[in-house]
């Protein structure tokens, strides 16, 4: 997953970047960090985020 394909995937849960930080409990910061490209851990949160969403699709 991309930065910009990990945005679209939170935009399509309906969530903000603020929303989604507090879903996953880490800070605004490491949420826009992730989707411009600039946090090593993307894949990590990207992880996180399906699971967020099979969560919620459940």
């Amino acid at each position: 997953m991309t930065p910009t394909e990990f945005a679209t995937y939170r935009k399509a849960l309906g969530l903000t970047q603020a929303e989604l930080a507090v879903a996953l409990g880490v800070s605004l910061r490491t949420i826009t960090a992730i989707e411009d490209g600039s946090s090593p851990k993307l894949r990590l949160y990207a992880l996180a985020l399906r699971g967020l969403a099979a969560e919620t699709t459940a």
